[in-house]
């Protein structure tokens, strides 16, 4: 399995708000209460294709990370995965990665919200 980050890009927002809303829907109905419009003005509000890679297995779209970084640290806000292609590693191999390359950096990985 070929797991690589790439860049995103404009056409990458519906697969990106497509995703959220599949993996994130269930959790916020039983929280909040699910209100289509509200939770289409939050989500574009914090999403930022600039701090979005796509995440591909094997040339495939299977997911999304959004994450910024400053001189002394990489803020890891959002991680998701395709369901179908959960429980496979594909996140693991990706925060663990984010995790070498803030070591490299000499840089601390936290989670911002």
């Amino acid at each position: 399995m070929d797991i690589r980050l790439r860049a995103s890009h404009a056409r990458d927002f519906d697969f990106a708000r497509g995703l959220y809303f599949e993996t994130m829907r269930s959790m916020i109905e039983r929280l909040f209460g699910w209100n289509q419009a509200t939770q289409e003005e939050k989500f574009t509000g914090w999403f930022k294709l600039d701090e979005v890679s796509i995440i591909t297995v094997d040339g495939v779209d299977a997911g999304w990370i959004q994450q910024r970084a400053d001189s002394g640290e990489i803020f890891l806000g959002s991680i998701y995965v395709v369901p179908t292609m959960q429980g496979k590693g594909i996140g693991t191999h990706v925060l663990r990665s984010l995790l070498a390359s803030a070591k490299d950096q000499s840089k601390v990985l936290t989670l911002w919200r």
